[in-house]
C-alpha cells in the first residue's frame, strides 16, 4: 500500500530487497515461533492465562455435580474468570472480583435464583476470603481445590493449584 503511489519512484532492486527482507522476517518468526511458545509455556503467563481452558472443565464438571440447572455465574478474580468464562460451553455472567460495583447485573436475588461457581488460586489469600464468604451458610456447596498442568504437544507448563466452589441455586 505504502509503495503503491505512482508519485514514489522505486528502483527494481530496492523493491526486490525490501520484498525479500519482509519474506525473510515472516519465514523466521514463523520458525522461532514454536519456541517462543514453549518458554512461555514454561515460564508461565501472568494472570493465569494459560489455565482458562483447562480450569473451565473442572468448572463444569463440579456445576454438573452441584446442580441440574444451567450454569449461569462465575466469580472470582477478574482475569482469572474472564479467561475462563471465554472457555465455558454456556454463555455466564462474570462476578468481577466478588465486587456488586464491578458486576451490577449480578446480586444475591441472581445467586438465589441461578446459584454461583466460584474459582480462585488457592494461594490468593483475598480473593479465598471472598469466595469463603459467599459460601457460609449456603446449602449443597461443593468445595475442591485441584492442580492444574497447562501441557502442549508434550511439554508440561508450571502447575498451579485452584479452588473451585459451587452453590447450587435456592429455589
Amino acid at each position: 500500500m505504502l509503495l503503491g503511489s505512482p508519485m514514489i519512484k522505486l528502483p527494481r532492486d530496492a523493491a526486490i530487497g525490501m520484498a525479500a527482507t519482509a519474506a525473510t522476517i515472516t519465514v523466521g518468526a514463523a520458525l522461532v515461533s514454536p519456541v517462543v511458545a514453549a518458554v512461555i509455556l514454561r515460564a508461565g503467563t501472568e494472570n493465569y492465562a494459560q489455565y482458562g481452558r483447562l480450569l473451565a472443565g473442572e468448572i463444569e464438571s463440579e456445576w454438573r455435580q452441584t446442580s441440574a440447572t444451567p450454569f449461569d455465574v462465575l466469580g472470582g478474580r477478574f482475569v482469572l474468570v474472564a479467561t475462563t468464562a471465554f472457555y465455558l460451553r454456556n454463555r455466564v455472567s462474570i462476578y468481577s472480583d466478588f465486587s456488586d460495583y464491578l458486576s451490577p447485573w449480578v446480586g444475591a436475588s441472581r445467586f438465589a435464583h441461578s446459584g454461583i461457581a466460584m474459582a480462585c488460586p488457592a494461594e490468593d489469600e483475598d480473593c479465598m476470603q471472598k469466595l469463603n464468604a459467599r459460601c457460609v451458610g449456603r446449602v449443597g456447596v461443593r468445595r475442591r481445590e485441584v492442580e492444574l498442568t497447562p501441557h502442549w504437544f508434550g511439554i508440561a507448563g508450571v502447575p498451579a493449584r485452584f479452588v473451585i466452589a459451587t452453590v447450587p441455586p435456592t429455589r
